[in-house]
């Protein structure tokens, strides 16, 4: 492999029948330099996801409040077209976290329904090759990390992301009905 960013890292010495060896083999060190590129890939995808979480709700509320196509709205024209603006957000945000919580939920049932073909299905998908596929009997990898390890750790991170979706969930309806009942509120003064 090489990355030796990777290799240095995996690098564990012990004494085997009075030898120093590493604990890892070649094998195992390039498996692990694929998962880094696969999480580096992750990682990126997220920036941008996150980035255009930002930008883009960011710019449509200030085109749609601002720049109005030529026509000369008052200020409280502009501030109704912001709030407007601010409830599509809240409302694409609240359909966003719903679907991410019933993916979740899918993936959840088929973890736990499954959990060895969610496992092989991820890895045949993530990596072109079969370096994945450790002996359990004599790669180290695979003994430090073992099966129950992997699905704890699936369990952990479905319930950070239905955590994380419902938070989304409970602020973007918040905030949806606060705009609700400001309106409310203004139209109940008008009579």
């Amino acid at each position: 492999s090489g990355d030796t960013s990777t290799e240095d890292y995996l690098s564990v010495s012990v004494p085997v029948r009075g030898h120093e060896r590493n604990i890892y083999n070649d094998k195992e060190i390039a498996h692990m330099a694929d998962v880094k590129r696969l999480i580096r890939w992750i990682y990126f995808f997220g920036a941008i996801s996150g980035s255009f979480l930002i930008v883009v709700p960011f710019i449509s509320m200030l085109r749609s409040s601002f720049f109005t196509d030529g026509h000369n709205y008052s200020l409280s024209n502009r501030l109704a077209l912001l709030r407007r603006s601010k409830d599509i957000f809240a409302k694409r945000i609240l359909y966003g976290s719903s679907l991410t919580f019933a993916c979740v939920i899918g993936v959840s049932i088929f973890a736990l329904s499954g959990f060895d073909r969610l496992f092989l299905e991820f890895h045949q998908a993530s990596f072109a090759n079969d370096l994945w596929q450790l002996n359990p009997d004599e790669d180290y990898l695979i003994m430090m990390f073992p099966r129950g390890f992997w699905f704890d750790a699936t369990v952990i991170v479905l319930l950070a992301i239905l955590v994380e979706s419902a938070i989304l969930f409970i602020i973007s309806c918040t905030c949806l009905i606060r705009g609700r009942n400001l309106q409310l509120n203004k139209t109940l003064e008008r009579y």
